[in-house]
């Protein structure tokens, strides 16, 4: 529950003299204020609760109040981080030690997870960007991907938000969702010392790109070989077609001169029982050989 002190402590003093001119004085006037415990209170009111402050690997350091943190990370106020009105402050989370300590000291493992969920939402957090073939970029900011691949800020936050779509070739999604941790919430390496992630939740973003504007295609020739283009202006470049001879292709299934055609690549991925996309062993999209087949049948009918 959220207490607003200002209310609780609001002393109104009929004669100048009677306002409270010591710290003992002002402590005082807390003792029976709406039954609360009297150091508690003045405490959380003057500053003195220790705090935790958590970087996002984890990492968390404590300090014995909010003045020290501040001063730590050189930042101003961390109030609204400590209330809950913002999820981070400088790259960190912060939170009262007395929310997150056992009556013997000791830090609540779930408390401290929970802790982390700051930085699920906080504005300026690390996050991937990926590319058709998988490519992945991790940025600890988002400023930082902005100013890399000249997307803008409304561009990547609507990828974050939505899961769905590309921009300019990429999808997105915050590290805080793929990154994986131990039960302690700290980050997982793997022997190479390279964060370890969820590529299940990769690969089931990147299915975005099948069915977006520039949907990925590939070229089928007469016996079935396949090669596959991010786009239609790819495949143009590489085949040395006009793109509205590709696009002719894909909509009428006609056959080019040199004997091969296009489709879209989402329809000869393999599917799972669930209908999911398939990857193989290298995450590239794995191709289903029956649709291939069924393809070129239909296509080059004698």
């Amino acid at each position: 529950m959220k207490i607003n002190f200002s209310k609780i402590y609001s002393y109104q003093p009929t004669k100048k003299s009677d306002k409270p001119n010591t710290t003992v004085q002002k402590k005082q006037n807390f003792v029976s204020l709406n039954g609360l415990n009297c150091i508690a209170s003045y405490n959380l009111a003057f500053g003195k609760r220790a705090v935790y402050a958590m970087k996002y690997d984890g990492s968390y350091q404590k300090f014995e109040s909010v003045k020290d943190a501040c001063n730590a990370f050189n930042i101003s106020n961390i109030n609204n981080t400590l209330n809950g009105i913002t999820s981070a402050s400088n790259g960190t989370v912060f939170a009262y030690a007395d929310t997150l300590e056992e009556k013997d000291g000791t830090i609540n493992p779930q408390a401290l997870k929970k802790l982390l969920l700051g930085f699920k939402v906080a504005s300026n957090q690390p996050i991937y960007i990926i590319d058709i073939h998988g490519t992945m970029h991790r940025f600890d900011k988002l400023t930082q991907a902005i100013k890399k691949l000249n997307i803008s800020q409304s561009q990547i936050s609507e990828l974050l938000n939505q899961n769905k779509g590309t921009v300019k070739g990429y999808v997105a999604i915050r590290a805080f969702d793929v990154d994986l941790r131990d039960e302690s919430g700290a980050l997982l390496k793997d022997k190479n010392g390279r964060q370890m992630i969820d590529r299940k939740k990769i690969n089931k973003l990147r299915e975005n790109f099948l069915y977006a504007k520039n949907f990925p295609i590939a070229k089928i020739d007469s016996k079935g070989n396949i090669k596959q283009y991010a786009n239609a202006q790819e495949a143009a470049l590489d085949t040395n077609r006009k793109r509205r001879d590709i696009y002719s292709s894909l909509n009428t299934g006609r056959i080019i001169s040199e004997n091969f055609f296009f489709v879209r690549l989402s329809d000869i991925v393999a599917l799972d029982a669930n209908n999911d996309v398939v990857f193989d062993e290298n995450n590239n999209f794995a191709i289903d050989d029956n649709k291939i087949q069924e393809f070129v049948k239909s296509r080059f009918r004698k």
